[in-house]
This record gives C-alpha cells, structure tokens and sequence, in this order.
C-alpha cells in the first residue's frame, strides 16, 4: 500500500470511530421514544413513584392507607405534639389510569410555634424529589402560593392561612374531583346502637343526638345528615369523678363495633389509641377518624369523609 493510500485510510478510519461514537452517545442520553397519544405522567407522578414516596414518608413517623379504592386514593397522615399544641399534615394521592392524577400536600397547627409550616416543606420537598423529577425544591416554594404555575407539565397551586395551615396541590388536566360519599351505616342502625346503650336520641332533622349516661359513664353521640346520607359523626364520652375509667374507652370502642363504623378493625384502633395524649387519625373502611382525649381521659371520636 502506498503512503498515500496508508494515510487515507487512517483518515476514513478516524472518521467511522468518530461517527459511530456520536451516534452511540446520542442514542444513551436521548429519553425512550412515546407515542403521540401517550400520556405525559409516563415521565412523571408515577405508581411505583408514589409507592416510593409513601415508603419514604412512613420511615419518618407517617402512617400511610390505602385510603378509597374506586377512585383509588392513598393518604399518609401525621400528627405530633409540638410547641404548646400539635401539628397534623396530609399527603393525599389520588390515582388515574395507573397515574397519580392529584397530590394534596397540607398541614394544619394550633398553638405549634409554626411546625406545621416546615412539615410542609418536608413533604413537599421530599414529593416533589420523588414524583415530579427532582422538583423538591421548586415544590416547595409554592407551598402556600395561590397563584397557579406548572412544574413538569402539572398544575401547581396553594393555599394558606396565617398561623394555622398551608398547602400545596399539584394536578394533572384530567383530574376528576368526584369522591365516593362517606361509607356510613344507615342513620337508624346508628341510632339503634345509641338507644341499646342507653342513650336517649333526638332528632332535628339536620342531625340526631344520642346522649346519656350508661353505668358510670356521660356519652353523646351527634350524627349528622347530608343529602339524606349521614355526613359525620361525632362522640364524646367520659367520666369527670373516675380518671382513666376503662368503661370510656369501651364506651367508645364498643359503639363503633357495634355499628360497625369503618370495618373491622376501627374498635381496635380505637382501644389502641384512645388513651393517647396526641389526637391521631386513620382512614378505616372508607372513613376518616379522628380520636383525642381530655384532661379527664374524656375520649372524643369525630368520623367523616375522605379528601384527597
């Protein structure tokens, strides 16, 4: 071979490596191809994001529900002492065709020397790292924002209220905000309930009140009605001359397994929380609970719907 002809074909050489590098690095950093018609949460705000998202929370203290089932909403909830009162925070999932339509991310305070605002911050930093690419940061500094932005290719907006709670929503176009109503038994079944335990129920149309008192321990029982289903339900009992009466816990717990209120597990819950000091919650059988206690140890159950 002449040097000449040596020459070139170093130079062709070269060049193939040259090409066939650029073509082999362009292809690893470009993203999959989609199909135009797919949707953009293939990037983003995915389920198996979200299963990361509700395993990192519940390694800092969150307890996390599978919440509804139709449509499918995931809900961790937290709930602490701190300054003189307590904070409690919500990160609420709300699924769509395999995709996380909607996360609520809110916190609420009363006398907690402003904790609620950086538990805020922690979820939403942590959300958004998780389902938004990163985000973390960007997300939370809307927390609290009302004016409407997009982060990758979701709508985000806020809310707050001085003092007492803030939050941070981030949407997808398609969401729906229909929830199921509340999965109450029949307003007489609960009365029925109330009057077997001895209380004397009242009703005024709007809601029915049971109250009385039963052995040792003062019981009342409010059942709200909306659009004719029962909207919420709230029951205090206690004993003011005997502190720590195990018949209030029992009171409560054998009320809510007698009607039945959020399935099976919800009298345990119960009897398992009702002498805390921290007012806790839980999502049972289609409910929200809310369960705190007095000085007294007087115990105070509120049941509701869920939000998202």
């Amino acid at each position: 071979m002449s040097r000449r002809d040596w020459l070139a074909a170093v130079v062709i050489a070269v060049v193939a490596v040259a090409v066939a590098a650029f073509l082999l690095r362009d292809t690893g950093d470009d993203p999959a191809p989609r199909s135009e018609d797919a949707p953009p949460s293939e990037r983003v705000m995915t389920a198996a994001a979200a299963d990361e998202l509700t395993e990192l929370l519940s390694e800092r203290g969150w307890r996390c529900y599978d919440s509804l089932p139709e449509p499918v909403v995931q809900r961790c909830l937290l709930d602490e002492r701190a300054g003189d009162g307590t904070t409690s925070a919500d990160v609420a999932l709300t699924f769509a065709d395999g995709y996380v339509a909607r996360v609520n991310i809110a916190a609420t305070g009363e006398r907690d020397g402003g904790r609620h605002v950086e538990v805020g911050e922690q979820a939403a930093r942590i959300a958004g790292d998780v389902l938004l690419d990163g985000a973390g940061d960007a997300l939370a500094d809307r927390l609290g924002d009302r004016d409407e932005t997009q982060i990758a290719g979701r709508r985000v907006f806020g809310n707050r209220a001085p003092g007492s709670s803030i939050q941070v929503v981030v949407e997808s176009v398609s969401y729906d905000a229909d929830l199921p109503a509340p999965s109450f038994p029949p307003t007489d079944a609960l009365v029925r309930a109330a009057e077997t335990a001895g209380l004397l129920c009242h009703d005024d149309g709007s809601s029915t009140t049971c109250s009385g008192t039963a052995g040792t321990v003062s019981t009342t029982v409010t059942i709200a009605v909306v659009a004719d289903r029962v909207g919420t339900l709230s029951m205090s009992a206690s004993n003011v001359a005997v502190p720590d009466d195990p018949a209030v816990v029992n009171m409560v717990s054998g009320y809510v397994f007698e009607t039945g209120l959020g399935g099976r597990r919800a009298s345990a819950w119960v009897r398992d929380h009702a002498t805390g000091t921290t007012p806790v919650r839980a999502d049972l059988g289609g409910l929200q609970f809310r369960l705190g206690s007095g000085g007294d140890r007087a115990v105070y159950l509120s049941v509701g719907e869920i939000t998202n």
